[in-house]
């Protein structure tokens, strides 16, 4: 809402006084980063308490004016200061010690988990006998805020030594890597106390010192024979394969280094870790390309492909000429038919002669015969039905199709002569509880000479009403449907009561007389969305769940047909360009805390709770952030 000059000088004014007094209660670059927090929401109670719409540009309050113009208003964040002294680093804390201004000191941090940097807050000098994070008053914890996550990068390499020496120097030497991804690191480096070293004279010299110890090893029990190895080692080198446990099968596993490269031997292996193209067949790599065939060699070579790039075909050198190679069609759909072998198809089947037919069996077609000789039989069998006559009282033959439709209707065992056996049947027959209209019943009608006809079971309903109709009074009662119930009426006809059901409008409106079921009630627990604007209204009729997506900054206004007892929970998200601001009603009540601060990120959500304590007042429950 546009607010008058009078009210928006007001404001200003008081931003101004609170801004004064933060900058004299503070003596830190830490306390002034918090009471910049702690006035800026102080701030914003006030200023929606007083119902002027506001925004904030950074750490500057703006007002919007009476003509829908936003007048600048104070800046929380100071002028820029004059250059402060540079840290003193001082190491470990340490109790005891003494400790002054622009100096800081390294010590367990205040989550309890690993060190934290902290600074003296002091301009003189004191002696530290409490640990920082009980000291508030003397030191200040420096948290640097956590960046975001970095991609993953490459695995580590593992590095392969081997010893290496000099004299008398003997040091680990790198030899090769293993394990990681990437490029590589070079070899040939030596592991110095200090990191990697180039120069075997500049590395860690890992052989142990010589001892000053004096004599042999009683030459005379272990060298009896002087040959500078003691005697067990002698015996160690005429000990054949055999005599050592699992040697030979050692052995049989290895290649012989002869083999490896030699005419029927092993194939080497490069640097790549594979089979150097001279070890290979010439078929194996011997694939050239070129434009088209006639950028071939004038003359080929045998056992080489060449390709034309041109149309994709290849071709071999026959010692003369270079033929295509063709390659395979795929389908038959692409090969023409020739002259004998003719495809086969459904009209050239239909159009095969029956040469060959013979009719002289009527025996019955068998698995084993053939289709002419199938249908031989088939036409043998026709010949002998086809003089037979039709069956009538006068003449034997065959059954006409109409009798057989007529036989075909008469029930097994029906003898319409014989009364017992109808009553048997009848008496036989499955019995049912409740007939259906479309049943029928025999009876011997009257009015057709005794004839035999059928009633259904809606024709004696309907009679047995005339009749009884003119018998008996009708009822005059009446069913009347009470509260959630439609329908009802007179019971001169069939009647019927229905629930009334509640809608999910129903329900987020508190509708009295209305049947809640279970879907009405998920129905009505759905999110509403609310729609943006500079001051958005909300009804508690349309829901307990809303979303709201700010595409600018915005004031929650008292939510209207309060339902106390119900809870509210706005869904706020920022739009893709973040930093939407929202002021709200007086109706919220969030208590000494103040209004929370919501996710500035772009795309950033939070969701708010509230309850309605009564009309006009919603209590603050809490805040979900980056949900």
């Amino acid at each position: 809402m546009a607010t008058d000059n009078a009210a928006v000088s007001a404001v200003i004014e008081i931003a101004r006084k609170l801004i004064k007094q933060a900058v004299a209660l503070v003596d830190s670059a830490a306390h002034v980063g918090r009471q910049i927090s702690a006035d800026r929401a102080a701030i914003d109670r006030m200023v929606s308490t007083l119902g002027v719409t506001h925004r904030w540009v950074g750490t500057r309050l703006d007002i919007l004016g009476p003509q829908g113009e936003w007048i600048t208003g104070p800046d929380l964040k100071g002028f820029k200061g004059d250059k402060g002294a540079s840290l003193v680093n001082r190491g470990q804390w340490a109790d005891g010690a003494t400790y002054g201004q622009n100096e800081y000191v390294f010590a367990t941090a205040s989550s309890g988990i690993g060190s934290s940097m902290w600074i003296s807050l002091r301009q003189e000098q004191f002696v530290s006998t409490v640990h920082p994070r009980d000291d508030a008053y003397r030191w200040i914890e420096f948290v640097a805020p956590q960046g975001e996550k970095g991609d993953k990068g490459n695995n580590a390499w593992t590095a392969v030594y081997a010893f290496d020496t000099n004299g008398e120097r003997r040091a680990l030497k790198i030899i090769d890597w293993f394990g990681g991804t990437g490029e590589k690191p070079p070899a040939g480096q030596y592991l110095g106390i200090g990191g990697l070293v180039d120069n075997i004279e500049d590395a860690e010299n890992v052989r142990p010192p010589v001892g000053d110890g004096t004599g042999d090893m009683l030459a005379a029990i272990y060298d009896p024979n002087g040959d500078g190895k003691v005697a067990a080692a002698d015996a160690a080198d005429t000990v054949p394969v055999a005599g050592v446990d699992g040697l030979q099968s050692v052995l049989d596993g290895k290649a012989d280094t002869e083999r490896i490269g030699a005419v029927n031997g092993i194939a080497s292996l490069d640097a790549s870790g594979k089979v150097p193209a001279a070890q290979l067949p010439s078929y194996v790599d011997d694939v050239l390309e070129f434009s088209s065939l006639e950028a071939f060699p004038a003359v080929g070579e045998g056992g080489k492909i060449y390709t034309a790039t041109d149309t994709n075909k290849i071709y071999r050198w026959s010692g003369s000429v270079y033929i295509e190679i063709a390659s395979s069609p795929g389908t038959t759909d692409v090969i023409a038919e020739g002259v004998s072998n003719l495809y086969f198809t459904a009209a050239r089947v239909r159009a095969v002669t029956l040469t060959g037919l013979t009719t002289a069996s009527s025996a019955a077609v068998a698995a084993a015969d053939t289709l002419l000789a199938a249908i031989g039989k088939l036409q043998a069998q026709i010949a002998q039905k086809a003089g037979t006559n039709v069956a009538s009282t006068a003449v034997a033959g065959l059954m006409s199709t109409t009798d057989k439709a007529k036989l075909d209707g008469i029930a097994a065992g029906a003898n319409v002569t014989d009364a017992a056996s109808v009553a048997a049947s009848i008496s036989g027959s499955d019995a049912k509880a409740n007939p259906a209209d479309a049943d029928t019943f025999g009876l011997v009608d009257s009015a057709a000479s005794n004839g035999l006809s059928r009633l259904s079971w809606a024709g004696i309903k309907a009679a047995l009403k005339t009749h009884f109709d003119t018998i008996y009074l009708q009822s005059s009662r009446v069913v009347d449907s009470g509260a959630g119930l439609t329908g009802g009426g007179a019971l001169d006809a069939d009647r019927t009561i229905a629930i009334d059901k509640a809608s999910a409008a129903n329900l987020r409106a508190g509708a009295s007389n209305k049947v809640v079921t279970s879907d009405t009630a998920l129905a009505a627990s759905a999110w509403v969305e609310l729609p943006y604007a500079a001051s958005i209204a909300i009804s508690h009729d349309h829901g307990v769940n809303r979303s709201l997506l700010l595409t600018g900054n915005a004031v929650i206004a008292a939510p209207t047909e309060p339902k106390p007892g119900w809870p509210l929970v706005i869904a706020v998200k920022q739009d893709a360009t973040g930093g939407r601001s929202i002021a709200w009603n007086a109706a919220y009540s969030f208590g000494p805390e103040g209004a929370p601060f919501l996710s500035t990120a772009p795309n950033a959500e939070d969701l708010v709770s509230f309850v309605c304590r009564e009309a006009g007042r919603y209590v603050f429950l809490g805040i979900k952030k980056g949900i």
